[in-house]
């Protein structure tokens, strides 16, 4: 996940999609 949501960038919104998935993970 890490590597993949660093490449679509900082603000994108999947990116923070996936980081509350990877909190609640």
């Amino acid at each position: 996940y890490a590597l993949r949501t660093s490449q679509l960038g900082e603000n994108h919104p999947v990116r923070k999609e996936l980081d509350k998935i990877n909190l609640e993970s």
